[in-house]
């Protein structure tokens, strides 16, 4: 039964990786271009911009291509057109999240693509220390300043609010892609399962099947099903299963009510806690771009690649 359960799902994906001409014959373009040192090929908009810039900090400021595919199934659909079209080309390198991957039994993983330590890179980039710069730039709140107690408790007190609420409709949906289903997560937004209410964070009161109903799923999972996935992964990280995008508005939405979160307070230069600057989830990635910590295996990555093509 478990060779069955795995074979399906890695049936599901190979029918997943397709892509289409415009992105394969920038494929042909960039690799008979003996200008262009490397190709990077990646999910989406925002991903182009972080592994670009990731690139130029660790290997080269040499100009780079980047071929945006339509998700994950684009960007593997074109590895394997590489591999049948220019089986010796080592410029083309490819970046996915992992998603659910691990969980599933799944492995995308080669010495050519990059796959993110957890579910998606934004957990990357939605960290602590990244989101206390940005207020610390964008508020001008001085790092002497007492307001900073209240803005770490508040901070760990919603998180742990926001993690508590996401938790088991992440696991539903592990339990769901276990059954076949094929949900479109973008139908499931932060504001959908819980919501900003002052100083705290409220559920919604949407039920966990409407949820998924709303995500386009078929057959929910039966309660026994979700007491079990709940145990297994009662002591796993969080970054593994729960998506990129909802930390991403979770962050936003922060940084955009910090005053009101912080109960109205007045800074050590006696101003309100106020900003100018609105940072949202289409420009999140534009604004941690100089702040973000490149992770390791990325670097690893990189310079493993670098070391290849001077071989």
């Amino acid at each position: 039964m478990a060779g069955e359960y795995f074979m399906t799902n890695l049936n599901k994906l190979r029918k997943k990786r397709k892509t289409d001409n415009a992105v394969e014959h920038k494929l042909r373009l960039f690799t008979s271009d003996k200008k262009i040192p490397a190709i990077l090929v990646v999910e989406g908009e925002e991903d182009s911009n972080l592994y670009a810039y990731a690139f130029h900090k660790v290997v080269s400021d040499s100009s780079v291509r980047v071929i945006i595919c339509n998700g994950k199934g684009g960007v593997l659909g074109l590895r394997d057109f590489s591999a049948d079209n220019f089986p010796n080309d080592t410029k083309a390198i490819f970046f996915i999240d992992k998603d659910h991957d691990d969980l599933l039994g799944l492995e995308n993983k080669d010495e050519r693509t990059y796959v993110t330590d957890h579910y998606s890179i934004e957990w990357d980039i939605c960290t602590k220390n990244v989101l206390f710069k940005l207020i610390e730039d964008h508020y001008a709140l001085n790092l002497s300043d007492p307001i900073w107690g209240v803005v770490r408790r508040k901070f760990c007190e919603l998180m742990t609010s926001w993690l508590d609420h996401s938790r088991p409709v992440m696991q539903a949906v592990v339990v769901a892609r276990r059954n076949g289903e094929n949900l479109d997560l973008k139908q499931i937004m932060l504001s959908d399962i819980c919501r900003f209410h002052g100083e705290s964070l409220e559920h919604t009161g949407i039920s966990l099947e409407d949820l998924l109903i709303k995500a386009g799923i078929k057959n929910c999972p039966a309660k026994e099903e979700l007491d079990q996935c709940s145990r297994e992964l009662r002591d796993c990280d969080d970054r593994l299963y729960i998506r990129g995008k909802l930390v991403v508005q979770f962050f936003c939405e922060f940084f955009r009510r910090l005053n009101k979160i912080c109960g109205y307070p007045t800074k050590i230069d006696d101003q309100s806690l106020t900003t100018g600057v609105q940072i949202g989830r289409n420009n999140y990635v534009r604004g941690v771009l100089n702040i973000w910590t490149i992770p390791e295996t990325l670097r690893k990555f990189f310079n493993d690649w670098k070391e290849r093509q001077a071989v």
